[in-house]
Parts: C-alpha cells; structure tokens; sequence
C-alpha cells in the first residue's frame, strides 16, 4: 500500500512492496520444492538444504511486514481494525480453504495430500496447508487489537517463541507460537523499519548474508529445525538481507513492486497453480530434469494467480473470492521522482 502525500513516503512504500514481492516468490519456490521432493521428483540432501535454509526466515519476513501497519491501521479504531482483518484476512482464508480442501479432497489420487472432507470441516481449529499463515496473522491481529502495547507484545512474542520449542516440530500450535515473535517485531519497529534508509546498503547485505551464515552455524539439525528457538539469527539475518535488497534496488523492480501489491491472490491459490502444473508435467511425460519441474512450478505458481485475478477483477468477481476488487496500482512516474527526489537528499548529506 502506498500512501501519503510525500515523495519519500512513495519511495520507502515501494521498497517494502518489493519485499514482499520477493518474499511471495520465495514461498512459492519453497511450497513448489516440497511438492517435487513429496512426489520423489527431487532427491537429494541439497534440496534439504534449501528447504531448511528458505523456511528459516520466508515466513518470519512475511510476519515483519504484516505487522508494520497494526499501529496506524488501530489509529482509525479498533473495531474497523477488526472488521478489515475479517474481510481482509478471515474471509480469503475460509473460502480458499474450502475451495483448496474441496480439490485436494476430490483430486487425491493425484496429489501429494491425503486431504478429508473431515478436514475440509474443520478449518476453524485445523488450518489446512498453506493456510495456517492467514489463520495465524488474523489471529495476531486480534491480540493487537486487544493490547497495541509494545512490551506487552514482545513479552508475548519471546513467550511464544519459547513455548513453540515444547511443541510438536511443524505442528499448527508450533507455528503459531513461533512466528509471532516476528509479527511483533514489526508492530514494534515498525516505524523505524518504514524510515530505514541504509546509505551502504551493499554493506548492510553482505553483513545479513555473513550474519545468515554464522546463525547456520548454531541452526539445529532436522528437517523442522526452522521452527527452533536456533533459527531466530537466521530468521532476523534473512529478512534484513531481503529488506535491505529492496531498498537498494527500489528503482528498477516496478515489477516486484507489482506482485507484491497482489501477494494475497497468489498466496491462496498458489498451490493449486504450482500443483497443477507439476501434475500435467507428469502426465505428459515430456521431461523429468527436477529444474524444469522446479522452474515451471514457481513461474505458474505466480502467474497463473496473477491472470486469475485479472480475470475475476474484469469479470467483477473477484469480492465472491475473498479478494479486493480494487487491485493496487503503482504510478511508476511517482515512483521514480520520488527515487530522484531521495536521491538529492542523500546526495545533500
């Protein structure tokens, strides 16, 4: 979202949009691989690796963002807070959960998931994968909006994190518990990171990356380590690289600005896309080179979304989806005099 009447406010907007353009790409990568190593196309310890390395802190990032805007969206009242979360959050997540379940449940002789009816009718206490992350976030919402206090929050957040260790690896509950030191964070800092202009911002990468590696170093083993208390340096280190990333490349990445604008509709059906792409790959049996498999997944992952909601956009749909029928538009001409207008500020100190 862009908004304020400033040219810097336009710039420092765009930058974070591009961090969650990035960040969409990277869950899709992440859901895109465990597909192929659950279906047996990739093999190997070196997809392990990814696997662990992304999750350590693509989700952590998304939980960042999500919470920067808690404190300003509050100031217009807690129960209009509440009522956008409902239509913003909660309502994509029953309907996609419906519309996903009802097709896994349907299609299970061709997917990786052995999904029930009987889940399907439990979403309100068993989220079902990918969704956990929009039940979490709204729920998240709801704690803010009973307590926007800082420490509070931060005492929940360690509170949670610490807990999540005791929790079964990978479960709901462990999840839950663990991202939400991350959502607070950006509630916190948010302000702080929304003015963040690194004047090094090459430097400030190359520390995230050594800071990353060093956390690797101390990370626990398994494939669930990501959701350990070890993870945390990792989790911090990889979302300050991808920040500090899309502020320094804010100029020239209109188009990660753009799918970031409409991470929600490639959230929820990107699975569907990446899923069904594997499958007809599979069946037509013209390749079995993993990259193809993995490139093809990520490259449908987000764009058949993406054409799925200009669709319901053109066809006035798209609120029957969940989905905002005002997409987000970016005017690059405001975009880039607000880069010059930086620019000389910078230049001016």
């Amino acid at each position: 979202m862009i908004y304020g009447d400033s040219s810097r406010n336009l710039q420092r907007l765009a930058w974070l949009d591009i961090a969650r353009g990035v960040g969409i790409i990277l869950v899709v990568a992440g859901h895109v691989e465990r597909g192929l190593v659950a279906s047996g196309i990739a093999t190997g310890s070196a997809w392990s690796i990814f696997d662990v390395g992304l999750y350590t802190f693509h989700m952590p990032l998304f939980m960042l963002l999500a919470g920067m805007n808690v404190n300003q969206s509050l100031g217009k009242g807690k129960s209009c807070f509440i009522r956008s979360k409902i239509n913003s959050v909660l309502l994509p997540y029953v309907i996609w959960s419906l519309i996903q379940g009802s097709l896994l449940v349907i299609l299970s002789g061709s997917t990786n998931n052995a999904t029930t009816w009987i889940d399907v009718l439990s979403i309100g206490w068993k989220p079902i994968s990918p969704f956990w992350f929009l039940y979490a976030l709204f729920l998240y919402f709801c704690i803010a909006a009973i307590s926007s206090n800082k420490i509070v929050l931060l005492a929940f957040g360690v509170s949670g994190i610490i807990l999540a260790d005791s929790l079964e690896p990978g479960s709901f509950a462990n999840l839950l518990c663990h991202h939400l030191l991350f959502f607070v964070i950006g509630v916190a800092a948010g302000d702080f990171i929304k003015n963040w202009n690194p004047s090094r911002p090459a430097i400030v990468i190359l520390t995230g990356v050594l800071g990353y590696y060093l956390g690797w170093q101390v990370l626990a083993s398994g494939k669930t380590a990501y959701t350990s208390l070890s993870a945390i340096p990792c989790a911090l280190m990889g979302s300050i690289v991808v920040l500090a990333t899309a502020r320094m490349v804010d100029k020239s990445a209109f188009y990660l600005e753009w799918i970031g604008l409409r991470s929600m509709p490639i959230y929820v059906m990107h699975i569907i896309a990446a899923s069904g792409s594997r499958v007809v790959l599979e069946k037509l049996g013209i390749t079995t080179d993993v990259w193809v498999f993995f490139v093809v997944g990520v490259v449908s992952g987000v764009g058949f979304p993406l054409l799925a909601y200009t669709i319901m956009i053109k066809l006035g749909v798209s609120p029957l989806f969940g989905l905002s029928d005002r997409p987000k538009k970016v005017d690059t001409r405001q975009i880039k005099t607000a880069s010059r207008t930086n620019d000389n500020h910078i230049s001016m100190n």
